[in-house]
């Protein structure tokens, strides 16, 4: 049996019309399809490193994902939004890790993050309103 260093697509969440997709480049990205009719949509186009991790906003509308800056390990929040394809750095700060503490998807509210801004030896914990992604 012959074994790959990389899948072509991982089914990564609980919902499976969302994968991880390697197009091309060999790079993860995120990739959305709709059941309804079967088109496919992808929502990420990373070029260096790929996606390791990402998680459903509790509306359905976004997706998030974390993803650092040319391989320095300093991670930052991404939010996809699935109907407009834009993508937005909601941690934008230099220098700064990012790591997830708390999602509830019963909770639509908000989401709880550890960001060492502060003190790079020390991670602070956030709260992140999805209203408002502040």
């Amino acid at each position: 049996m012959k074994r790959t260093r990389r899948p072509k697509a991982q089914n990564q969440s609980r919902w499976p019309e969302t994968r991880l997709s390697c197009p091309e480049e060999g790079v993860r990205n995120i990739k959305v399809k709709n059941l309804a009719d079967n088109s496919e949509l992808i929502l990420t186009h990373l070029r260096k490193r790929g996606i390791r991790q990402f998680f459903w906003h509790p509306n359905s509308e976004a997706i998030f994902f974390l993803e650092d800056q040319g391989g320095n390990e300093n991670f930052h929040l991404f939010q996809a939004d699935v109907k407009t394809r834009n993508v937005t750095d909601l941690t934008p700060f230099n220098n700064t890790k990012v790591r997830i503490v708390a999602v509830d998807p019963a909770n639509k509210e908000f989401m709880l993050l550890g960001m060492n801004k502060r003190n790079p030896k020390f991670f602070d914990v956030y709260k992140l309103s999805f209203s408002s992604a502040q």
